[in-house]
């Protein structure tokens, strides 16, 4: 080696030891930490949606630069519970008393978040689309004996289902699902039920969100107070009579009739989901043995709904003077190929919209008798059944269409259900492979939702509207946000 080649190495190690020297120690002040750094970048992300577990206080959280949700486990990972919600806009702190994260009937017996029969396995923090963040919570039911009938009385029972099988057992698994988006105050929340037993489960009266009334943590509890609306099918609370314009709004995605929001003075609880058991209309929705069933969406959003809607979900309505702009055409025609002469026929300058009887458009092309809904005695009206045969021709036919005709914007009129005096009838012919009128009903706005986004996937520039007539309500139903552009007057 000669005595440069030397002469360098040792300015190199010097190097190396300044820098090693300063990263272990400076003497112009204290050491910066792992959290110093994150508090120094929070100014920039402060609008990211983020999630976690803070090992100091033992509690999960979620949330964005506007709001942020936590939980707290027990120590026996039989319950979990949200201790707080706070509003980061206004400083005000919400739900200072535990929630009751579920609640739901199986095969009539009830089963809470507040009981200790499930057992916490794990979490997992999730990207989702958009930026946002999802928080997933698994908690297994594995004891076939203990279960909470749905009187509310704590009994001990043989196992329900009758079988010959010796091997016979109730086993599931529920995930708690929450969802954070970067630039809303919004949170959503689902379950996921996994049937992990050799039955199947039916599974009824979900409360896929319970919480303590809102209110405002600097007001004396004597103070507290709470003010209701509901405005088409969300419910709207202003936690104090001082705070109308930091309102809370809760949106229940649950299709159609099957939608509950109630509210629990007595106990001081908001439960929103599905419909409760003892309504004429209640949905059972069964989970066969090894498969998933997901319970729709509830959104908490903090501040009036209607100006969170945003980037997300579109304006409910679409303007009468904005559907003037458009060549509405009525499908009333014997063909689809003289419908579509028609739209290709017209102003090409104009954009074309077309209106479509979504559950009686085949009776204008060709004759199907067993695709028709059963009859019920008051109806004048027999439609065809969206789970028949007629969904898939409808679908197509939708399709083909848009290939071949000039269109920017299609609107699904109604009814999609027979109605009588009383409401709703759903579908009860047998041959239609659905469980009857209830269960064809809750399917059918489901079959809605998959129409919607095949066609948005093939046509991503034709915008979906629907009438509150097309959904079978007077009013439109909020769950349609996620799925169509506009509701139509």
């Amino acid at each position: 080696m000669t005595h440069h080649q030397f002469v360098h190495i040792n300015y190199l190690l010097t190097i190396f030891l300044l820098v090693i020297s300063g990263c272990t120690y400076s003497p112009k002040g204290p050491k910066v930490t792992v959290a110093d750094l994150r508090q120094a970048v929070r100014s920039v992300t402060d609008r990211t949606a983020y999630a976690g577990f803070d090992g100091q206080k033992k509690q999960f959280y979620i949330g964005n630069g506007l709001i942020e949700r936590r939980f707290q486990l027990s120590a026996s990972g039989r319950r979990l519970h949200t201790v707080s919600i706070v509003d980061k806009l206004s400083g005000e702190y919400y739900l200072e008393q535990p929630s009751q994260e579920f609640c739901f009937q199986v095969s009539g017996y009830r089963f809470s978040g507040l009981d200790s029969q499930f057992l916490y396995q794990r979490y997992k923090i999730e990207p989702g689309y958009d930026g946002s963040r999802i928080l997933r919570f698994w908690m297994n039911y594995q004891n076939p004996i203990i279960g909470s009938p749905a009187d509310g009385l704590l009994a001990e029972f043989t196992n329900p289902f009758p079988d010959t099988s010796s091997h016979t057992n109730l086993r599931f698994s529920i995930q708690i699902c929450y969802r954070i988006y970067p630039h809303q105050a919004r949170i959503d929340k689902w379950l996921v039920f996994k049937n992990q037993g050799n039955i199947p489960l039916n599974i009824e009266e979900v409360y896929t969100e319970s919480l303590p009334l809102f209110y405002n943590s600097r007001s004396a509890l004597v103070n507290r107070s709470l003010f209701s609306k509901i405005y088409g099918q969300y419910l709207e609370i202003s936690p104090t009579i001082g705070s109308i314009n930091r309102l809370v709004s809760i949106v229940n995605h649950t299709p159609g009739p099957f939608k509950t929001t109630d509210l629990y003075k007595k106990y001081d609880y908001v439960s929103v989901g599905l419909t409760s058991f003892d309504v004429q209309m209640s949905e059972i929705i069964t989970a066969w043995p090894s498969q998933s069933v997901v319970i729709p969406t509830i959104s908490l959003y903090f501040g009036r709904f209607t100006e969170n809607i945003g980037t997300h979900l579109p304006s409910p309505y679409l303007e009468t003077e904005d559907l003037a702009s458009y060549q509405v055409v009525n499908f009333e025609n014997e063909t689809i190929a003289t419908f579509q002469d028609q739209l290709s026929s017209s102003l090409v300058s104009q954009p074309k919209a077309i209106r479509l009887p979504v559950a009686t458009v085949g009776k204008n092309i060709l004759n199907q008798p067993n695709w028709l809904q059963s009859r019920p005695a008051e109806s004048d009206q027999p439609i065809y059944c969206l789970l028949s045969d007629y969904g898939f021709f409808l679908r197509d036919a939708v399709d083909d269409l848009l290939v071949h005709s000039p269109v920017n914007l299609v609107i699904l009129s109604g009814p999609l259900l027979e109605k009588d005096n009383n409401g709703l009838q759903g579908c009860a012919n047998i041959t239609h492979n659905h469980g009857g009128p209830v269960e064809s009903t809750f399917l059918t706005y489901n079959w809605l939702f998959d129409f919607s986004v095949y066609i948005r996937q093939r046509h991503p520039n034709v915008k979906l509207c629907i009438t509150a007539k097309a959904y079978g309500l007077d009013q439109p139903d909020y769950a349609c946000l996620q799925y169509f552009d506009f509701f139509v007057k």
